[in-house]
């Protein structure tokens, strides 16, 4: 393991925009490393917003793709891992996809848009939060 910083301290650099992301908690583990059991989790089910099973879309890297547009979502339910005991278990996600730029008739093309955010994501997240914003409040009627 190599370590990124010597002596007591440790800066971390964190960004975020209000309300659209949350982080809870930071840490950092200097313990030893010890042997970990990964276990990669594919969805049982992964049903839309229109009640569509969408799982085989999501359980592999091919050339099938979960298509949404706004509104739409998918509520994803994985098999449990057991507790082991001594043990503590994490989840991580690891996902993968591709933004696709669309025009409304008449909307004009934001192609310098696109680039920012995907060279600044922060910018990206300054950008749309308030559209986000906007939508939750809507949502909450």
């Amino acid at each position: 393991m190599s370590r990124m910083s010597e002596g007591d301290s440790v800066t971390v650099k964190v960004e975020s925009a209000t309300d659209l992301w949350r982080i809870d908690r930071i840490f950092a583990d200097y313990s030893s490393d010890l042997p970990v059991t990964v276990r990669t989790l594919a969805p049982v089910t992964a049903i839309d917003n229109a009640g569509k099973d969408v799982a085989p879309l999501l359980s592999k890297a091919d050339n099938s793709y979960y298509a949404t547009l706004p509104g739409d979502y998918a509520y994803l339910k994985f098999t449990e891992i057991p507790p082991v005991p001594g043990k503590q278990r994490f989840y991580v996600l690891e996902s993968e996809g591709y933004y696709h730029q669309w025009y409304e008739k008449g909307e004009k093309d934001q192609t310098n848009v696109i680039e920012r955010i995907i060279n600044d994501p922060p910018y990206g997240s300054r950008m749309l939060l308030s559209a986000w914003k906007a939508a939750k409040a809507a949502t909450v009627r």
